[in-house]
């Protein structure tokens, strides 16, 4: 074989192509075949290499490798061609340039939607070939230093909780690794800011606290300060400037290390309180960052129903799902009282006796049909009856004999059958004047009539007083019930219709009872549970007037979605209060 004196191959040339290498000369456009062999070194200065890759009969003037191995990265490369022609005479070029093989950076890299209020972010970016992990920083905006590393992250998302600040912009940069090598780092193409969900919680009517809700990140410092206002001040707030006639009432911290959605609340509120504005104002720092973020909530009207008449002392709300324990959907502690903090525990067979948890009442439904439900089947108040009461005997309450209202929102189940003159109670209040005999209260009566009884100063064989009012039929359906109690009358409504307004007189010998005990489906005195769902109860102890009875009586309608039940003329029956 004769070599070739004629230069059969010029130009050749290595280079890096993704993850393989790729090599290309210039050859003659004559028959001839291309031989490729590719040599690796160690370092770019070793005069020699060792052989990585060898190819032959390529008729191309270029060869492109297959995917690199991730233990080809970080070593340096170069080609020799040959050439052999129609009369197998050949041609060995010089040896090509030489190049580095690194391995690349992803070529997208993008931060995740935000949501606010949450306690994480994510970036996600593009598999890099030859990579077998990649490390991913996270910054905050105008820092280089990053926040928070995390290595050998082994898929192409990286979704990361850790102490995030509130409204700091962060990016993230990835970088991918083998075995040998690591690529430069990609920065996000985008930022996420950790905007948060401060807000206040709803003062309904009768609460005598405020609260804030917000996202609680490990690694911040809040500190609370609620404020008062006789006007709306939404605008001047939405400008982050504390308007005018504002007043501070309270101020709460919150250390670090507390995660989660938190509600603070600020107990006691105003004296007054009724038709005012609240807001908060939030500073959060960090401990890794000096600086104090100031945020407003929104306004949260206190409204006037039904707290702005005076009296209430027993308030108990199904729609408020912070003032009951349950396991599930069981109540497993107490159904807490909004006005006066009482605590009403499930009991059976009698208020001394702890409820079994199979019996156990529990919530049903969901907004404007939400309510505790009493699973009681029979009239027998025994080991299967359940109810729920508050024992006072530590601190009685004071009820007024002469004057006194009680209003319930409740749904009577169609299983409340019982012998005629027997009745199911709803509603009952145990004294010490009676000898604990229950004494006040609402009571359901059999399937065909169902309403209020009052028994004034009921000592068991005798009533000095005893209104006892019938509904015509039975009434399965949510229903308002509210009776009213005084020296002169007793008077009972249903969705605002008068069923009874009895004018007789009573004086009772007594000034007060004090209540030992208040119960709810429960009663200690034989054939007495009443089966159903409550939704709202509350006890005023005044006689309130048939305005204000109204005003409730229209608030609760809209409320539960039963202003359709109005008496026609009511005067919210066709707009709340």
């Amino acid at each position: 074989m004769v070599r070739d004196k004629q230069p059969l191959v010029t130009n050749v040339t290595i280079a890096s192509s993704g993850s393989s290498i790729l090599v290309s000369w210039t050859g003659t456009p004559t028959k001839i075949t291309y031989s490729v062999t590719i040599y690796s070194k160690d370092t770019e200065s070793a005069q020699t290499g060792t052989q990585f890759q060898t190819a032959s009969g390529i008729s191309a003037t270029t060869y492109t490798t297959s995917a690199l191995p991730s233990t080809a990265y970080g070593k340096f490369y170069y080609a020799v061609v040959s050439a052999t022609n129609f009369d197998n005479s050949y041609y060995t070029a010089p040896q090509s340039n030489t190049i580095s093989v690194t391995i690349n950076p992803p070529t997208t890299v993008t931060m995740g939607a935000y949501s606010a209020g949450s306690t994480s972010i994510s970036v996600s970016w593009n598999s890099v070939g030859g990579a077998t992990s990649y490390t991913v920083n996270f910054y905050v905006s105008g820092n280089s230093t990053p926040v928070q590393t995390f290595a050998s992250v082994t898929s192409f998302s990286q979704a990361s909780s850790f102490a995030l600040a509130t409204n700091k912009t962060y990016y993230a940069s990835v970088c991918a690794n083998n075995t040998s090598i690591s690529s430069d780092f990609r920065q996000s193409s985008n930022t996420v800011v950790t905007t948060s969900t401060f807000s206040m919680g709803t003062l309904a009517s009768g609460i005598t606290f405020a609260s804030v809700l917000f996202p609680a990140y490990s690694g911040n410092t809040y500190s609370i300060k609620f404020y008062s206002n006789t006007n709306n001040p939404t605008t001047t707030i939405q400008t982050n400037t504390l308007p005018a006639g504002s007043v501070l009432y309270n101020t709460v911290s919150l250390s670090s290390g507390n995660t989660g959605s938190k509600k603070m609340n600020s107990i006691n509120l105003l004296s007054g309180s009724t038709g005012r504005y609240y807001f908060a104002v939030i500073d959060v720092s960090n401990t890794s960052d000096s600086s104090i973020i100031t945020f407003y909530t929104q306004t949260a009207v206190y409204y006037y129903i039904p707290n702005q008449i005076p009296g209430l002392l027993v308030w108990l709300d199904a729609q408020d799902s912070t003032t009951y324990t349950l396991s599930g959907t069981t109540l497993s502690g107490g159904w807490r009282d909004k006005k006066s903090n009482l605590s009403f525990s499930p009991n059976n067979g009698g208020f001394a006796n702890p409820v079994a948890g199979s019996v156990a009442p529990y919530i049903t439904g969901s907004g404007q049909n939400i309510g505790m439900y009493f699973n009681n089947p029979d009239s027998l108040q025994d080991s299967n009856s359940v109810g729920i009461q508050t024992n006072l005997s530590s601190s009685p309450l004071l009820f007024p004999t002469q004057n006194l209202t009680i209003i319930t929102v409740s749904t009577d189940a169609t299983t409340n059958t019982d012998e005629v003159s027997e009745y199911r109670c709803l509603l009952m209040m145990d004294d010490a004047i009676t000898n604990g005999i229950p004494n006040l209260g609402i009571f359901y009566h059999t399937t065909a009539q169902e309403g209020l009884s009052i028994l004034h100063d009921y000592d068991g064989p005798e009533c000095g007083r005893s209104i006892i009012t019938n509904l015509p039929s039975a009434y399965h359906n949510k229903q308002i019930l509210c009776g009213t109690s005084s020296s002169s009358k007793t008077t009972l409504h249903q969705n605002g219709n008068t069923l009874v307004n009895n004018t007789t007189v009573y004086n009772s010998p007594y000034t007060n009872y004090t209540i030992n005990r208040l119960g709810i489906a429960s009663n200690d005195n034989g054939h007495r549970d009443w089966g159903g769902t409550v939704h709202e109860i509350m006890i005023y102890i005044v006689a309130i007037s048939d305005t204000q009875r109204q005003i409730i009586e229209g608030w609760l309608a809209w409320k539960w979605g039963t202003q359709s039940s109005l008496i026609g003329g009511h005067p919210y029956a066709s707009a709340s209060p």
